[in-house]
């Protein structure tokens, strides 16, 4: 950044004061490195709004918010911290609470907040599935009076032309728009955008997001990385550009035509080039910029980097896998920096097959990637569950031939669960297994769960129980039927191959092992193919998948007191038992002898 505001400098031009918002947690409101950047409402006198509780408090909670202001905008050469991207002011609009979750109309009046109290540029690192209309028009009507978005791409490792996540996959078309992924410049020199980020051609820049120290909560800083860090790194070259006057899409222009060279990335999709802040702002003043530098080969980066903070990005695996009769299964492994509690070991298989079966691998993977709430943004965080997905034989990249019935893809998950076995559990540690599958996955599930070792609950999205069903799939409910851990069912109440009746009574068949839970008014491809329908389905699943590893933890923690109880007890009761024995011999040994030779 140092050449770039050493050209700012040398334009010579009066800068203009500028506005960024960051549309976030809020911020650490006494930090020492921030407190004298906030922009103050020249009504009240605040520095943001809490769309929350419709308050002046933008305290965060979190600390995500504080992580992404002192990237835009901390402030330089005063002797501690860090240096921010631009020296500007920071309008600071919370609307996440302390789970780093928002609703869509917070969202949509910060953005409302920004343009109309004369935000230049706005930073948004957060992001859903959900496409709203609403949404979109809103940030169509910032750009026609020249205020710049920019939005996080997200940490999935996905390409966003298959699943569009929003606001970012707006940047398609509008074009003061930028969708930001997250590149390993910060932590090696061979460039390429980060495994963990997502790519596709709304994505029209990269900046650095692998550990990224910034701004944190009680007047500290934090190293994090996904492309929440990278989207502040953007907002604030686009608001050193508003400082000389550009606006806009010149502001867009300038960036986008000043990147680097396209980077490489692991899924072969479109995937832009870093951000050149130097170039950009050459553009922007009309002077000469240095050729783009030429992308690396892939590079992979060991882990995403161990930060001791609560949540941290998901990094996304790529595995192949053998079954026990020679087929090879292309999968991915999911991995959350931070574990929820208990949960380093166990790993959520997730079953879906499609091609002759049907189904949709997107709607498995986004059940992967995010285990959190669809209707609410979320800034992406990992909320801390191992997961596996993967392509069942004769599909996709794997090698074999498919069936129609499920038989052999049941041997597809018990090689994955032997590969989590064998290579996935950290030392000293034991694998648990949890089954969660879809539709004809869930029937593929269900009999492959009796048959892994230290499986502790299975769930079934859409499970087919009618009489149509029954011809192809029947086979599969008494190996079901076999398995006695916690089982949970979901199913839309508009499911065309199971009623709810038929449902209500297989799981009362099941007995108090099994419950289940109905989404009203969704059919059975609704669930299967919806990744919108995710975040219901994956707040029963975590919930359900947190109570297994607590009963789980709990019994076992019971055997472990027997088992020590018993210890302490053995000696002394052993030699309680020998006494007894020894006196009951000795007077039956007496009372043998006295039969036979005693006499009066």
């Amino acid at each position: 950044m140092g050449a770039a505001w050493r050209a700012v400098r040398a334009a010579n031009r009066t800068l203009r004061n500028v506005v960024l918002a960051v549309v976030d947690s809020g911020v650490d409101m006494t930090h020492p490195d921030l407190v004298n950047q906030f922009w103050r409402n020249p009504r009240d006198g605040s520095i943001g709004h809490n769309f929350l509780d419709d308050s002046s408090n933008v305290n965060d909670e979190n600390g995500h918010g504080t992580h992404c202001a002192g990237i835009a905008g901390a402030q330089a050469n005063n002797g501690i911290g860090i240096a921010g991207v631009a020296n500007v002011q920071l309008m600071i609009l919370k609307f996440m609470g302390s789970d780093g979750k928002g609703p869509l109309s917070g969202a949509l009046r910060a953005l409302d907040y920004a343009v109309s109290n004369g935000a230049a540029v706005s930073s948004h690192s957060y992001g859903s599935t959900f496409r709203s209309p609403i949404f979109e028009a809103a940030i169509a009507n910032a750009d026609a009076v020249g205020h710049v978005v920019v939005a996080a791409a997200g940490n999935d490792g996905l390409n966003l032309d298959q699943t569009p996540t929003y606001p970012c996959s707006f940047a398609r078309t509008i074009p003061s728009m930028l969708c930001v992924a997250a590149s390993t410049s910060a932590t090696t020199s061979a460039l390429s955008v980060a495994t963990f980020s997502n790519v596709g051609s709304a994505v029209n820049i990269a900046a650095p997001g692998v550990n990224i120290i910034s701004t944190y909560l009680s007047g500290s800083y934090a190293r994090l990385s996904g492309t929440s860090m990278s989207t502040p790194h953007i907002a604030g070259v686009a608001a050193l550009l508003a400082t000389l006057g550009l606006g806009g899409q010149r502001i867009t222009d300038s960036i986008t035509r000043g990147r680097t060279a396209d980077l490489s990335n692991s899924l072969g999709a479109s995937s832009p080039g870093e951000l050149d802040a130097l170039n950009a702002v050459n553009i922007g003043l009309g002077q000469p910029t240095s050729p783009p530098r030429p992308s690396s080969a892939p590079t992979r980066v060991p882990g995403i980097v161990s930060v001791p903070f609560e949540r941290s990005p998901v990094h996304r695996t790529p595995i192949v896998v053998s079954t026990s009769d020679g087929c090879e299964l292309a999968g991915s492994v999911w991995t959350p920096q931070t574990f929820a509690p208990g949960a380093e070991n166990v790993f959520v298989i997730l079953v879906h097959p499609w091609g002759k079966l049907g189904g949709s691998h997107a709607n498995m993977s986004s059940l992967a990637r995010t285990l959190s709430e669809r209707d609410d943004f979320q800034v992406y965080f990992s909320k801390g569950f191992n997961c596996i997905t993967f392509d069942t034989r004769g599909v996709g990249r794997s090698t074999g031939s498919s069936t129609f019935t499920g038989h052999d893809e049941v041997k597809d998950v018990v090689a994955m669960a032997n590969y989590g076995i064998e290579n996935l559990v950290t030392k000293g540690g034991k694998a648990q297994f949890v089954l969660l599958g879809s539709s004809a996955g869930a029937a593929i599930a269900g009999s492959a769960a009796p048959l892994i070792d230290n499986c502790i609950a299975l769930i079934c999205i859409g499970y087919t129980l009618g009489h149509m069903a029954r011809v192809m799939f029947g086979s599969h409910i008494p190996k079901l039927e076999k398995f006695t851990g916690p089982k949970l069912f979901i199913m839309g109440t508009k499911d065309c191959w199971t009623s709810v009746s038929q449902l209500v009574s297989f799981v009362e068949k099941l007995g108090s092992s099994a419950e289940y839970r109905l989404v009203d008014g969704a059919g059975h491809f609704e669930l299967e193919n919806s990744p919108e329908r995710a975040g219901q389905i994956v707040d029963w699943a975590a919930d359900f998948i947190t109570k297994a590893i607590y009963h789980q933890r709990k019994e076992g923690e019971g055997l472990a007191f027997t088992h020590s109880l018993l210890m302490h007890l053995l000696p002394p009761l052993i030699l309680i038992l020998s006494i007894t024995a020894t006196l009951v011999a000795g007077r039956w040994w007496r009372a043998f002898r006295g039969c036979y030779s005693e006499h009066y």
